[in-house]
Formats: structure tokens, sequence, C-alpha cells
């Protein structure tokens, strides 16, 4: 079965990312690494300055006093077993646009472009709306996307895409880039 992490930069409460996980449930084994406050606004930024702060709700679902790409650092390297490792990463969904330079700010990007960078393919969604957010449509909308896109070979997919010099214990070749780096077999 599919694993899927899921992050955002409006908190673990938000009903973006309640929605999102309603409906990736269908697709796969979903785990949620989410900071524990709303983090708007805080790109691609990592705390250094202090101390992160992990707090276990349950068996899938874990919360970060940090930003949303300290989330999925800590969720890749910390927090899941070997077993739960993603086979993609989902962040969102955004309340509001992450349009044009928004993007370059967003925090729900962020999470996603970590995610990539590690070796985990991943995507932002977000919603815009005025008013009535409606996040059950985009939550089906995205539902339909990670539907199609498991039916792939992720480890195919990260193949082409890193080759020998994956970025991340997950990626390929980790295990023998790590042995021949530390000496070890």
């Amino acid at each position: 079965m599919t694993r899927i992490l899921l992050t955002n930069d409006d908190g673990i409460h938000s009903a973006g990312l309640v929605a999102l996980e309603r409906a990736l449930r269908a697709v796969g084994d979903v785990y949620v690494v989410a900071p524990a406050a709303e983090m708007s606004g805080a790109s691609h930024s990592l705390t250094l300055a202090r101390p992160l702060r992990i707090r276990q709700i349950d068996e899938r679902h874990w919360t970060v006093d940090g930003t949303p790409t300290d989330c999925v650092t800590l969720a890749l390297h910390k927090i899941l077993q070997e077993s739960e490792l993603p086979h993609v990463c989902a962040s969102g969904i955004n309340h509001g646009g992450n349009l044009g330079d928004d993007a370059t700010y967003s925090g729900t990007v962020a999470g996603a472009l970590e995610a990539t960078i590690l070796g985990v393919p991943g995507i932002a969604v977000s919603l815009v709306a005025r008013e009535h957010f409606e996040f059950a449509w985009s939550a089906r909308s995205q539902e339909d996307t990670e539907r199609r896109s498991s039916r792939r070979n992720f480890a195919q997919h990260q193949r082409a895409a890193w080759g020998d010099q994956g970025s991340s214990r997950h990626a390929p070749g980790h295990k023998e880039r790590q042995a021949r780096d530390h000496g070890t077999h």
C-alpha cells in the first residue's frame, strides 16, 4: 500500500489538513507530521536557535513546534520507522493561494520541496477562495491525483530522478553510499 506523509503550514488542526487526510486515507497509509501552530509564511526555513519538540498524538499523528521544513525533515529522519517511510509527501491544503511570488514564502510549498530534496516526491495543495473555503472538493481532487500517481512505481521514479546519487536515506543507493562513506560494509 502507498505510504503518504502529510504536512502543512496552517497547523495540525487546520480544516485543510483534516480534509486532505480524510481523502488520502482512501489511497494509502497516511502519516501526519505538522506544525503545532500556524506557520504561514515560514518559507523554507529551519529552526536552528532552539531545540524542537516532537509530540506524538497517536500512532499516525505528530506535531512539531517548528516549520513545515522541520516537520518533513524530522518525519523522514527521526519520527517514522523504516517500514513507515513515505512514497510521497502531500503538503496542504493551504488556506489560500500560493500563486506567483507567494510560492517563495509559502510553508506549504516548502514542505513539499523539502520532501523532494530528501528524495520523496512532494506535492503542495492550496485552495484559492474569497470566502467559504470548500476543502472537501480540493481534497477529492488531490485524492484522485494521488491515486493515479500511486499506480506508478515510486522506486523507479526515484531511481530515474536521483540515480545512484540520491539525497536521503530513502533514495536508492543510500545504504551503499553510507557504507562507502563510513568505510563499513
